[in-house]
This record gives C-alpha cells, structure tokens and sequence, in this order.
C-alpha cells in the first residue's frame, strides 16, 4: 500500500518534470525563431505581424515575354537571311504563339510567303499584320503585293483582290508611300480590271515621271491603247458616219497609232518580247479594215496589190492555222519587201516557224 507522503511526493515531481519539458520546448522555439522573451501582450502583437505578413514570393526569375517575342523574331530574321525559310517561319509562329496579336511576327512571316509565291498563305499572314497594325504602311503595302501576286498569277482575275489591292495601292499613291513601284502595280491592275483610260495615265507617268522606262512598261501601255481602240465603234464599210462616228472612227485610228508606237519602243528594248509581234499584227489588220483604200494604209502597211495577202495571213493567224498564215504572210512580203510594216511582219512570221517547224 502507498503511503500517503509518497503519493504527494510522486506528484510533485510529476509537475515539476511537466514544467521543465514545457520550459524547454519554449526555450528551443525561441531559439529557432529567434525570438526575445515577450510578455503576453508583446506576444499577440507578434503573432498578428505574423498573420499579416505577405506572402513570400518564388525566388525563380520571371519570364519576359515582350523579351522572349523579340528573341524569336530575331532569331527568324537571322534563318531567313541563311536561307532555312521553315525554320524562320517556325520562330516567328512560335512569336505569335505568346502574342497572337504580334504584328511584327505576321510581317515577318508574310514576307517569307511573299517571296516563296505562296500568294494565298501570304494574304492571311499579311492581313494580320495589317489588322494588328493598321497604321503602319509598308504593312499595308506588302499586303497589297500579295493581292498583287495573285491576280497576276491566276485567272480569271480575282476581282475581290483586285479590288483591295487598288484601295491600297491608291491610298499609299496618294500619301507618296513607294510612288514609282505602286504606280506601275496600279497600272497593271487597272489594265487586268480593263480600266483602260485609269491604266494610260499611271503606266504613262511611270515612264514621263517617275523614269521606269522598260519594255514590260512600254508594252502594257501599248496593250492598254490598243484595247482602247478595239473597244471603240467598230465601224462597217460603205455606212454613211454621223460626224460623231466619224470622230470615234479617227479617234479608233490614233489610239492603234499610239499602240504601235509602244510597242515599237518595246520592242527595242527587248527583241524576244514575242507576243507583241501579234498585237503589231493585229493593229495593221484592223487598220486596214478602218481605211482599206486610204493613202495612210498603203504607205505604211503594203501596196494595195498585194494588201490581201496580208489580211488572209491575219485571218489565219487569229484562228491558229499557222502554215496558212505563213503562206500568205511570205506572199505579203515578196511583193512589198520595202514597206514600213515589213519587217514587223517579218519577224511575226519567224515566230510562226519557230512554233510550226
């Protein structure tokens, strides 16, 4: 049996062993927080500084994604220059993976299509470009090169691009933004748009102005007179004309002129410039329907004895039937090997060879 001294004895020394571990593990978390002694109060303040305290924030760097985009394009820039086009284009996709709204990206990579003649992928990049950075003009003027490159490249012509790319090429024209590229792209567009009096005045003032004198130019002007005149009254024989269809009839005349005497200059600049020994043809053909027995037909095309020969090989011509034409050219040229429209027929007649023989 426990004596009752012991039983008190017991339980002091329970206590007193409860405070002293109590006393220690208050003792370790002050020297782990490091911590001075605080009264209850000094206490509660702690803790509510504690409770407030913001949270710590991840000492990881932070990703600069304007940096990033950046470094993407460059790196772009930097294959396209090497030549590796899909490499580039994938560092400019992956720029416009972090911003899909990265104007200079679509730029970039629009170019790249540009370049590839990949017309359809370049107007959907360019667009982007254009939409994200609508003020930006050599953007817009890309954009219309695409427009560009495909209407010239297929057919029919696209009317809905020819359309867009004359609003921004008119619109750059006016602001003075590449002038002397624009205007020979409008030029050409308003001709394929069969513009015809829009196509004489901006091809003219690429040659009288702006100095781009070539036979790619100098033919489209041609072309561009010469479908002036064709569409004007065509005008039967033996008719008595109003003195309005008598005007037209001349004014038909000088534009067939004018027509000749571009591609003449074409011509000069560039002797393999083949197709235009046709429309030379033609011109002296539906000259000489205008005014079969006028002094201006016979001396600049053929004396009249022998002015059949040439219509008949015209007429050949038109329908494909080369060896005809061939013949009755070579008759043409035998009686007027002289006459101001000789040589011209001489050399339609060589290219006739060539493709027959």
């Amino acid at each position: 049996m426990v004596k009752k001294y012991e039983f008190a004895s017991i339980a002091k020394n329970n206590l007193i062993n409860k405070y002293i571990n109590f006393a220690g593990i208050l003792f370790l978390l002050i020297y782990l927080l490091n911590l001075p002694l605080l009264s209850f109060a000094e206490f509660d303040i702690q803790i509510a500084r504690v409770k407030n305290k913001p949270k710590i924030e991840s000492k990881q760097p932070k990703i600069d994604k304007a940096k990033q985009i950046q470094e993407y394009i460059k790196k772009g820039k930097d294959l396209k220059a090497k030549g590796q086009n899909s490499q580039a284009i994938e560092a400019f996709k992956s720029a416009t993976s972090l911003d899909n709204t990265c104007a200079e990206a679509y730029y970039n990579w629009g170019l790249i299509l540009l370049e590839l003649h990949s017309f359809t992928s370049a107007i959907n990049v360019m667009e982007k470009a254009v939409k994200y950075a609508p003020a930006n003009n050599i953007y817009s003027y890309y954009l219309g090169n695409a427009y560009y490159g495909f209407i010239s490249e297929n057919e029919p012509v696209n009317m809905v691009y020819a359309d867009k790319a004359t609003a921004i090429f008119e619109k750059l024209f006016a602001m003075k933004v590449k002038q002397k590229d624009v205007a020979y792209k409008l030029g050409s567009i308003y001709l394929l748009m069969e513009k015809y009096d829009k196509a004489v005045q901006m091809l003219s003032l690429c040659i009288n102005k702006f100095k781009l004198d070539s036979a790619e130019i100098r033919y489209l002007l041609g072309t561009a007179y010469f479908r002036i005149a064709y569409a004007l009254i065509d005008v039967q024989k033996n008719i008595p004309l109003t003195e309005e269809e008598y005007n037209k009839k001349f004014l038909k005349w000088d534009f067939y002129n004018k027509a000749l005497a571009e591609y003449r200059i074409a011509l000069k600049q560039d002797s393999n410039y083949t197709i235009i020994y046709y429309y030379i043809g033609s011109i002296y053909y539906y000259k000489s329907l205008l005014y079969p027995d006028a002094d201006m037909v016979i001396n600049e095309i053929t004396e009249q004895n022998s002015l059949n020969y040439y219509r008949e090989g015209m007429k050949y011509f038109k329908k494909d039937m080369a060896k005809s034409a061939i013949i009755n050219f070579e008759k043409y040229l035998a009686l007027n090997p002289q006459s101001k429209g000789a040589n011209d027929i001489k050399k339609l007649t060589n290219e006739l060879k060539k493709s027959v023989f």
